[in-house]
């Protein structure tokens, strides 16, 4: 694993937010659509997006960083689970994570960026440290299924990658917030 992986060691965290910010989704004359923190100009079509819990979490560089990171870990160790408990299913998972991973390539790199520049060595270490141990209760309770159970999760994964909860580029608020961040 490389020097970015450690840093992503990380679980989802359910820090408190407390940011009240909404996010306007505009449309310019062309019809692409943009997001951001301002009502759009009176030429565009406007749409007030006000951010949900999970959205609150989005809006702070450290936490949708390591919402991502920890996205990415997941998906790691899922593969390597499934592969000790369905090796059948490893080549489509593995397929399928390798282009979680190439469409998420900009954002990991930008996330990890925002972490190792606003967390210390030691915030980041403790980071991991409770990732796994969440992810571990998470496994934990995966060993008590069968091994039809344990197939049958496994051979899901590669359309669940899709879906928006774990395709982080569906995540309008976390992309902008991200990619938007620069350093102060």
């Amino acid at each position: 694993m490389n020097c970015t992986a450690h840093f992503f060691l990380l679980g989802m965290l359910c820090l408190p937010f407390a940011a009240e910010s909404a996010m306007y989704k505009c449309a310019n004359s062309t019809g692409e659509m943009a997001y951001q923190d301002k009502p759009c100009t009176s030429a565009t079509e406007t749409q007030k997006i006000m951010p949900s819990s999970s959205d609150k979490m989005e809006l702070d560089p450290i936490l949708a960083s390591i919402k991502l990171g920890s996205t990415g870990y997941m998906l790691e160790k899922m593969e390597a689970w499934c592969v000790a408990k369905a090796p059948s299913t490893a080549s489509a998972i593995k397929q399928a994570r390798v282009a979680w991973h190439q469409r998420h390539e900009s954002l990991l790199a930008k996330g990890s960026h925002i972490l190792q520049t606003r967390l210390s060595y030691d915030e980041r270490l403790k980071i991991a440290v409770q990732s796994r141990l969440a992810h571990n209760e998470i496994y934990a309770k995966l060993e008590n299924a069968s091994p039809s159970e344990h197939l049958q999760s496994c051979e899901g994964i590669p359309a669940k990658l899709k879906d928006p909860q774990i395709d982080m580029t569906a995540h309008p608020i976390l992309v902008k917030t991200i990619m938007g961040y620069t350093d102060h």
